[in-house]
């Protein structure tokens, strides 16, 4: 995504998550320029935002018509937050919590009301979690018209103009079909409903197990053709709702990881070095991970992974 501050063109990752590009955003902010979007030819005007110590890109109220059906130049990384309530860490907090909620033989009603409740304990934002979460009911054909309009207009709330505020669904991944662009994601319950995942985030994106199923968490926005995911993060378990470990199919990929590191991200060394969002979401796709995996999460897998075979020795 590229942004135009007086005839410069940036890259959006770059001002929004390094140091120079602060400096650009907090010169065109003091003095009172509007950058603008390039999603289409008639580049839209932004505004400078400020969340905590970051600024953000944000669209000015009114112009959602007139970016692109798909720009999402306003959407917000995961370093505005500061590193910390990724969907993988708030998926687990949701999921402990709920587990003990849970009667010995559930069903997706069960797991609804159980999340739905530890959610209302999860602060985020300076909200609980459940202000901005979606899960959907058990699909039922007589109602499927109420519960489709009912999620739209969740979505609908969600494309909100700065897009500071982040919006979840939970749901089960039922299928990925290749598309053109980007893959498509059905979710079980949610017949109707059309999510959009990057080609490069599906493969993590199915159950390891033959018989097993993916619980997802995942942050998303519409489209004219349905939801835009642009981060996601999942749990594995059997259909009796009893889940696996990540860290044991995680741990088997980074065993391997180190050598790779040094053949496939050092080639450019001599050259034009890779961005760090580049280098960090190819250390994440050898992982098995999704791209937008934070630095902090890879990290923490790196030094878990390397104590791990450290107590083997």
């Amino acid at each position: 995504m590229e942004i135009s501050i007086q005839g410069v063109i940036h890259q959006k990752s770059w001002l929004l998550t390094c140091t120079q590009g602060q400096d650009v955003l907090s010169r065109a902010k003091d003095s009172g320029v509007r950058p603008l979007c390039t999603c289409n030819a008639s580049q839209p005007p932004m505004y400078i935002a400020k969340r905590g110590e970051l600024l953000y890109l944000a669209r000015m109220p009114g112009t959602a018509k007139e970016h692109a059906e798909d720009c999402q130049s306003h959407i917000v990384p995961h370093e505005v937050y500061g590193g910390s309530d990724s969907p993988q860490e708030l998926l687990v907090r949701l999921w402990d919590a709920a587990q003990p909620l849970l009667p010995e033989h559930c069903k997706w009603s069960h797991i609804k009301d159980a999340l739905l409740e530890a959610a209302n304990k999860i602060i985020i934002e300076g909200e609980p979690l459940s202000t901005r979460l979606l899960i959907p009911d058990t699909f039922d054909k007589q109602l499927a018209e109420q519960q489709v309009e009912r999620y739209l207009d969740f979505y609908a709330k969600s494309d909100d103009d700065d897009g500071a505020n982040r919006y979840f669904t939970v749901g089960i991944i039922k299928d990925i079909k290749p598309s053109k662009y980007s893959d498509l994601m059905a979710v079980k319950h949610m017949h109707g409903i059309s999510f959009w995942v990057k080609k490069e985030a599906s493969p993590a994106l199915r159950a390891e197990g033959k018989n097993n199923i993916l619980l997802a968490l995942f942050v998303c926005r519409p489209v004219k053709t349905g939801v835009s995911v642009y981060d996601i993060a999942t749990i594995e378990m059997d259909h009796q709702f009893v889940s696996f470990p990540r860290a044991e199919k995680q741990n088997a990929v980074i065993s391997n990881l180190a050598p790779a590191l040094s053949e496939k991200l050092l080639p450019q060394a001599k050259g034009q070095r890779r961005s760090d969002d580049d280098r960090m979401a190819q250390v994440a796709l050898k992982m098995g991970l999704v791209p937008s995996t934070t630095r902090r999460e890879l990290i923490d897998l790196l030094v878990d992974d390397y104590l791990r075979r450290s107590e083997t020795k």
